[in-house]
């Protein structure tokens, strides 16, 4: 949808009915042991994969059907299959010895597009071999093939001594990975000694960026964190304290703030302000939509006029129009989270009014529409009323179509839930494509967009970086006749949409070649032990001239064994050259062959001399 009509929604908070977001309302429980039965110890989420069908929960429950050995432990459910899997284990299945991160307050961990990676935090030593450092870590998961990769290693590929924060955050290809470190520095530019936000390219070898550093080198001199990386993989969000300003320009308060960051184009912004103003009060907890455009957070400013409180609400920052909208109707409790295609924000808080069947007095999950302001309460039981208890842990899918909530605790057992809010289906990306010659070489360039981020553009069968901006380009050797290509573009939700851009390319002419130059001007005479040879070189070339003798060969061939030979370096112009003549040559006829090796090739001449 239009950024400019997600961002004008405005007026009354309006709590929609299930018909007008087009939803079924059904609801699902997550943790559920194989046998569909519900798991007999806690279990917290969620984090959804963009497209919805994977969710990720903990729990010490057995919900694979193996053993958790008593600790908390990372599980990935296929909502389609209906199976889960623990992802927290080692290549050989061994589950993890230390529990998975899992603060109340935020996600700390996150599954891409495909559900085949899943990034996650632990302190546990035995997921792969020589974590010694007995702190936390940060992990992802190949759950096609078991691979397990310990991601927050330093520049040298050592482990961390003393850990990490972890925190980390997963672009939809699984392909980068933004973590935070701890105070020991990951890389020799790192010098704050805090915390910093960095992000791994698991493409490129776990290649690490600073992401909150400058241009000009300036970190914050007190830590950083809870990183959120775009579907796209090329914008950050992150928050900081006060002393974190020094990041961005326009960032003056005595506040916390929250931060988008670029690393390809070095650039920081301040996300957590008023349209058009500074704010007055702390903002952190960030979740930003798959093209980096926008970020929802949490911040006890008073970022628009209706906020007349200092009390935590979700915001929705436009970083493009350069706008902010509030998306909570009353205080929040933890972390706001964005749709990847930026269409819906899901939160937990106080109740708005208006909702007859919200009678629990206690916070339940919220869902915004931004493009219409609707309201809708996610947290409900199958006849659609509110739950006894307080819910929390919102999350939601790339599309906006699932969201998913935690209960509190009953009898010392929580829950994770699954509600649908029947979105639309993923729009259809932008995408140009133009093809260009230039001699033999073709270039297919154009520009991908798309609200969830563009995460691939395949040019043919080859795969083109894509800027910012979303500009693409692919060059590559183009084939004789007419060379039509296929560029498809594929969103961070996983939707595609292709182009097709043409080019021909003529047949090269077949007249001669032009042929490589020849020594010239060849003169020798002959006074035992020397034959002096003279001739020019008409270009700038490396030459030799050979004293031969022509022996018996095939029929009708020349046969000939070199006797003696001198070379030299490029030169051009004309040469004189002594060749010795060796002592056992017998009276009779030779031949003086001159070589030379220029730019367009080989060229030589002959001439038949007579050594008395």
């Amino acid at each position: 949808m239009p950024r400019a009509a997600l961002i004008a929604a405005t007026g009354a908070f309006v709590l929609a009915p299930i018909a007008a977001l087009g939803a079924t309302g059904d609801v699902a429980r997550l943790g559920v042991l194989p046998d569909g039965s519900a798991a007999p110890s806690a279990v917290q989420g969620a984090a959804f994969s963009p497209d919805g069908r994977y969710v990720l929960l903990t729990s010490t429950a057995a919900l694979a059907g193996t053993s958790t050995g008593g600790v908390r432990q990372l599980f990935m459910r296929d909502r389609t299959a209906g199976r889960t899997t623990m992802v927290s284990a080692s290549a050989s299945g061994q589950p993890a010895t230390s529990p998975v991160d899992d603060p109340a307050a935020a996600r700390a961990y996150g599954v891409s597009l495909d559900g085949r990676y899943v990034v996650f935090a632990t302190a546990a030593s035995n997921l792969v071999t020589g974590d010694t450092n007995g702190s936390m870590d940060v992990f992802r998961k190949d759950t096609a093939t078991g691979r397990i990769t310990l991601v927050s290693r330093d520049a040298r590929g050592d482990v961390v001594a003393g850990g990490v924060t972890g925190q980390p955050s997963v672009s939809a290809d699984g392909s980068k990975v933004a973590f935070t470190s701890g105070t020991a520095p990951l890389m020799g530019t790192d010098t704050n000694g805090v915390a910093d936000v960095y992000v791994a390219d698991m493409r490129a070898g776990g290649a690490l960026t600073i992401v909150s550093r400058t241009a000009t080198g300036v970190q914050s001199p007190q830590a950083v964190g809870r990183p959120s990386i775009s579907a796209d993989g090329r914008a950050v969000a992150f928050e900081g304290s006060a002393a974190a300003s020094v990041l961005a320009t326009g960032d003056s308060d005595a506040s916390g703030d929250v931060y988008v960051a670029r690393p390809e184009a070095r650039t920081i912004v301040v996300a957590s302000l008023p349209t058009g103003g500074t704010d007055n009060g702390d903002a952190s907890l960030p979740s930003i939509s798959g093209d980096g455009s926008l970020v929802a957070f949490s911040s006890t400013a008073s970022l628009v006029p209706t906020d007349g409180g200092a009390d935590a609400d979700a915001y929705v920052r436009d970083l493009d129009a350069g706008t902010t909208r509030r998306a909570s109707a009353e205080t929040i409790s933890d972390a706001p989270a964005i749709s990847v295609n930026g269409a819906r924000v899901a939160f937990a808080g106080a109740s708005p009014g208006g909702d007859a069947a919200d009678a629990n007095l206690a916070d339940d999950v919220y869902v915004r529409t931004l493009a219409t302001n609707a309201l809708y309460r996610a947290s409900r039981t199958v006849t659609g009323d509110a739950p006894a208890q307080a819910s929390t842990r919102a999350a939601i899918s790339g599309t906006g179509g699932v969201a998913s909530f935690t209960t509190a605790p009953i009898a010392g057992v929580s829950d994770a839930w699954a509600t649908d809010l029947g979105a639309p289906a993923a729009g259809t990306p932008s995408i140009t494509a133009t093809a260009t010659l230039s001699g033999r070489r073709i270039t297919v360039a154009g520009r991908a967009s798309d609200d969830a981020g563009i995460i691939a553009v395949l040019v043919g069968r080859r795969s083109a970086r894509i800027a910012d901006d979303g500009a693409y380009s692919v060059t590559y050797t183009a084939p004789i006749g007419t060379e039509s290509v296929t560029v498809q573009a594929t969103s961070g939700v996983g939707a595609t949409a292709t182009a097709t851009a043409s080019v021909t390319r003529a047949t090269p002419s077949r007249g001669r070649a032009q042929a490589a130059p020849r020594p010239r001007g060849l003169k020798v005479s002959v006074a035992r032990p020397w034959a002096r040879v003279q001739f020019a070189l008409p270009a700038r070339a490396a030459w030799r001239v050979e004293l031969r003798r022509r022996v018996p060969g095939p029929a009708r061939a020349a046969a000939f064994r070199m006797l003696a030979s001198k070379s030299g370096a490029v030169a051009t112009g004309r040469r004189t050259v002594r060749v010795r003549i060796p002592a056992r040559t017998t009276a009779g006829r030779y031949q003086v062959r001159v070589l030379m090796s220029s730019a367009l090739g080989l060229g030589t001449t002959a001439r038949t001399i007579t050594i008395p």
